[in-house]
């Protein structure tokens, strides 16, 4: 057995990857749903979360963690990002759209 199928049947290589992966997950999430996790119960801002998961998400973290899990991070950057919008503020009335 070579030294690679070793670590990769190595029961703490296996939990790394398995939690790499939900916290992968999990960013998506924020990212994309209108109310990301966390702030159902007021105290939180949802702008606040995006912005936390969108700065993971840009990180070199982020880049280590997919090449760990073998994913192309561009591809999981731009998979992530597509349904991502900040909100957009209206200049002149300062209003949100």
């Amino acid at each position: 057995m070579s030294l690679i199928q070793r670590l990769s049947e190595d029961p703490e290589i296996v939990f790394l990857k398995n939690l790499f992966a939900e916290v992968l997950l999990l960013t998506k999430e924020d990212l994309q749903n209108p109310v990301p996790r966390g702030c159902y119960d007021g105290r939180n801002e949802p702008w606040r979360i995006k912005m936390e998961a969108l700065s993971f998400v840009r990180s070199r973290y982020c880049q280590l963690i997919c090449d760990f899990l073998g994913i192309d991070y561009e591809r999981y950057k731009k998979e992530v990002l597509k349904s991502f919008r900040p909100l957009k503020i209206d200049k002149r009335s300062a209003t949100k759209c």
